[in-house]
């Protein structure tokens, strides 16, 4: 997953198609189903850093908390102890970037750090949502179908060694 004019995937296609290997510069994951969300970021969490460098290598900023300035300096500090860094940005669909500081960001990221962008319900018309379907792999977590539940549930509990039958 490169960081050009992508398509947005699902929770489910983002999940077959992430590796380790190839972890992008720029996410933005959207959508109202906070299960899947949380389950990407500690995907990201625990693939994209060296988890022994969490400390120095991840930092998770809420927009209107944080400021634009204090994210970029997170997101262009070189990583502690080699590697790569993190950098969430919680609630981005509230950020405020009247500079246009991020956008240039989004235009040429740090290869070094993975930026990831979280919001519930993005205007997808605004110019830094806009930036991100152009250079992010964009995900989009939306709640599951009714007919995608029994799968999901099959799913979620062989990744923590259960198996359930069809009709539990």
């Amino acid at each position: 997953m490169g960081t050009t004019s992508l398509s947005e995937l699902t929770y489910q296609t983002a999940r077959q198609q992430l590796r380790p290997e190839k972890i992008a510069s720029l996410y933005l994951i959207h959508g109202e189903e906070r299960f899947f969300v949380n389950k990407l970021l500690n995907w990201f969490l625990e693939n994209a850093i060296d988890p022994a460098s969490s400390d120095f290598n991840y930092n998770r900023f809420v927009a209107g908390t944080a400021t634009v300035s204090e994210i970029l300096y997170a997101a262009k500090a070189v990583p502690m102890t080699g590697g790569k860094k993190l950098v969430v940005i919680e609630d981005a669909d509230q950020m405020k970037d009247p500079e246009g500081q991020l956008l240039d960001y989004i235009a040429s990221p740090v290869s070094m750090t993975t930026v990831i962008l979280v919001a519930t319900k993005p205007d997808m018309r605004t110019k830094l949502f806009i930036a991100l379907k152009k250079q992010a792999v964009v995900i989009h977590c939306r709640p599951p179908y009714e007919n995608e539940l029994p799968v999901l549930i099959q799913q979620e509990g062989k990744q923590m060694g259960i198996t359930f039958s069809m009709d539990a």
